[in-house]
């Protein structure tokens, strides 16, 4: 974010990724070569990194649009041995919140939900449950388990960003 100062007028003017999912027009104030202009960089606030978590290539570019609009970075991961693998790599920058399946290839979201637990560098790492089945008992589990929120794919159209957007402002909540 730049802020210009125009004589006693300041006008905010924001350059983020973010923009490029935004189809709206941006109208930014016309800057005279005889106005005296100051220009202050600021610091830009760091863009949310979500780790999804899924098997399903529909559900991929789906989460990969509503992601991207909302203006956060999207990092896929199709097996919990390949997420297993881009948390390694990102042990010393988490990703701010996790996307997870209930149902991938290699192991169950619940197994790999209960391995992440296990590790204290993931305490405080929020994980939102995706499952296809809205099955009470297997809600019950994967909150006991140790995930922060449950959606089921019939309805993440529509609740996928509201509810990422609250993980990301509240964190994880732990009952300790």
């Amino acid at each position: 974010m730049y802020i210009v100062r125009l004589k006693t007028l300041t006008y905010s003017i924001v350059f983020s990724s973010a923009l490029r999912y935004n189809h709206k027009a941006v109208r930014i104030p016309l800057i005279r070569a005889h106005d005296r202009k100051r220009v202050i960089p600021v610091a830009e606030e760091p863009i949310p990194r979500v780790l999804i978590v899924d098997d399903d290539p529909g559900f991929l570019k789906l989460a990969e649009v509503l992601i991207g609009r909302a203006g956060m970075e999207a990092i896929f991961a199709t097996t919990a041995a390949e997420a297993a693998q881009v948390l390694r790599n990102m042990s010393r920058d988490l990703p701010d919140l996790v996307i997870l399946d209930m149902m991938l290839p290699d192991v169950s979201g619940i197994e790999f939900l209960r391995q992440m637990r296990e590790k204290s560098i993931f305490d405080d790492l929020p994980v939102l449950i995706l499952s296809a089945l809205g099955d009470p008992n297997q809600i019950r589990q994967a909150l006991a388990t140790g995930a922060d929120r449950y959606l089921t794919k019939t309805f993440v159209a529509n609740n996928l960003i509201p509810t990422v957007q609250d993980l990301l402002a509240t964190g994880r909540k732990r009952l300790d």
